[in-house]
């Protein structure tokens, strides 16, 4: 918590740190052969301006692995779909002069922006970005945070999205 007035102090309550989802290992899914995961939060007591920070990352470099695919994550807070994004979709060009992987996604010549929102989910040297979704007030008791990426293929059962969400309030 932070500040010392109990009133107007910032709670930050850990949901996942640093957890894989991928369609093939018991603790990374819900059930094997889904791309979902779900977290069950037990708040004490009620918060105010709640608002969840989630950021999410996939690997998994193999011919079709996930790491080079866009595919739609829906996210879901108490079973309601709060927040559907696809990552990427940016050009990667600007990074091309820090690449340090010979065999990287850069190949010999530069792409398009198009050619690069097409298929690229991240930049090799870029951030990550934080996604913020607001919840408003939340009750004492459990609530459940799901990543739910329904499309994921997990191609001989590599990759894994990596992410970790926490909740903040007052």
């Amino acid at each position: 918590m932070w500040g010392s007035d109990p009133a107007t102090a910032v709670q930050v309550i850990p949901i996942a740190t640093e957890k894989d989802l991928d369609n093939f290992t018991a603790n990374n899914t819900d059930q094997i052969g889904s791309s979902k995961k779900t977290y069950t939060i037990n708040l004490p007591s009620a918060i105010t301006d709640a608002r969840l920070y989630l950021i999410t990352s996939a690997h998994g470099a193999n011919s079709g692995g996930e790491e080079y695919v866009r595919r739609d994550h829906n996210i879901y807070f108490d079973n309601v779909l709060k927040l559907t994004y696809k990552p990427g979709g940016k050009s990667c060009e600007p990074y091309r002069q820090y690449n340090t992987q010979s065999n990287g996604i850069y190949g010999p010549l530069p792409k398009s922006a198009s050619s690069w929102s097409s298929w690229s989910n991240w930049c090799p040297g870029d951030l990550i970005p934080i996604r913020e979704i607001s919840l408003g007030n939340l009750t004492a008791g459990n609530h459940t945070f799901k990543i739910d990426v329904p499309t994921a293929v997990f191609k001989d059962k590599q990759g894994y999205i990596r992410h970790s969400v926490y909740l903040q309030g007052r």
